[in-house]
C-alpha cells in the first residue's frame, strides 16, 4: 500500500482570532492525506452551530462512556442547541471586550471536518485544586477592578488578566490556560488528530498568550482519555477532586451528576 504524506497546516486568520506563528507537520498515512487546522470563525454562528452538531454526533451520541443517559431522536436538535449555546459562551462574541483569552480550532479534511479543541484562559484556585469556569473567572476579575477608585481603574484599563490577578486578586487564583472541548471524529481516531490539536493549543498558550504550561480537567473513570493525555500527549495529575461534577446528557440537556475529577497539566 502507497502510503500518502500527510501535511498538517495551522493558518488562523488574524481578523478572526489574532496571529499566532504557522506550523507545519509531515506524517503518513493512507486515511487522511492531508488534515489542516484553522481557527473557527466565531464571528459566523453557522461555524458555531457546525461544530456544535460536529460535537454532538462525534462526542455525546458516540461515547464509550455512555454520557447520554436518556435521549429520543427527537431530543437531537435540543441537544445541538444545548452544545451551541455552551460554545457560544465559551467562545463566541459577546457584548463588551472579553478579559480573557479563548481559541476555538478545527481539523478538517477535504473541507469535512474530523476534529476539534478549545483552548482558554481561567483561573486556577489552588487552595480549592480546581479551575473556575471562565464566566466566573471573568467576574471575580471585573470585580476586583470594579472595587478600585476612578483613578486606579483607569491604571488597569489596558491590563492583562495575569496583571490582574497578580496584583489585585488572593495569591492562590493565578491566571492558566485550559484545553477543553477536546473531539476527535470516531472515523478519524488513531490518525494523531488529537495530538496536532493539542500541539496547536499549546502553541498558542505559549507563544501567543505567554503561558508555561496547559492545565485540562477530565473524569477519573474515563480511562482512555486519561491514557491519552498521560501517555501519548504528556500530561500529569496535578489535583483530584473526590466530589467534582461531571456533565452526562438526559432528554436532550446537559446535566451536572457527581464526579470525581482529575486536573492535569502540561509544562511547556
Amino acid at each position: 500500500m502507497i502510503q500518502l504524506p500527510r501535511v498538517v497546516a495551522l493558518l488562523c486568520a488574524c481578523s478572526v482570532s489574532g496571529f499566532f506563528p504557522h506550523l507545519t507537520t509531515t506524517r503518513t498515512t493512507s486515511r487522511y492525506p492531508v488534515v489542516v487546522l484553522t481557527a473557527v470563525d466565531i464571528a459566523e454562528v453557522e461555524s458555531l452551530e457546525i461544530a456544535s452538531n460536529f460535537m454532538v454526533n462525534a462526542f455525546w451520541l458516540n461515547s464509550p462512556q455512555g454520557l447520554v443517559t436518556s435521549f429520543s431522536p427527537g431530543d437531537l436538535q435540543a441537544l445541538v442547541s444545548e452544545q451551541l449555546n455552551d460554545l457560544q459562551d465559551k467562545y463566541g462574541e459577546r457584548m463588551g471586550r472579553r478579559s480573557l483569552d479563548t481559541r476555538l480550532l478545527q481539523a478538517t479534511n477535504d473541507n469535512k471536518l474530523v476534529g476539534i479543541v478549545g483552548v482558554e484562559v481561567s483561573l486556577l484556585d489552588k487552595n480549592l485544586g480546581d479551575i473556575i469556569p471562565a464566566t466566573q473567572s471573568e467576574e471575580l476579575l471585573k470585580n476586583a477592578v470594579a472595587s478600585l477608585g476612578p483613578k486606579q481603574r483607569r491604571q488597569y484599563m489596558k491590563s492583562s488578566a495575569r496583571e490582574i490577578a497578580m496584583e489585585l486578586l488572593p495569591a492562590h487564583l493565578e491566571p492558566v490556560a485550559v484545553l477543553s472541548n477536546l473531539v476527535v471524529s470516531p472515523d478519524a481516531r488513531r490518525q494523531g488528530i488529537a495530538k496536532e490539536l493539542c500541539s496547536a493549543v499549546e502553541t498558542i498558550a505559549k507563544e501567543e498568550w505567554g503561558y508555561e504550561q496547559v492545565y485540562l480537567r477530565v473524569e477519573s473513570a474515563n480511562e482512555a482519555a486519561k491514557k491519552l493525555y498521560k501517555t501519548k500527549l504528556g500530561f500529569a495529575s496535578e489535583y483530584t477532586l473526590l466530589e467534582g461534577t461531571g456533565i452526562r446528557v438526559n432528554d436532550g440537556r446537559f446535566a451536572a451528576v457527581p464526579a470525581e475529577i482529575l486536573v492535569m497539566v502540561k509544562s511547556l
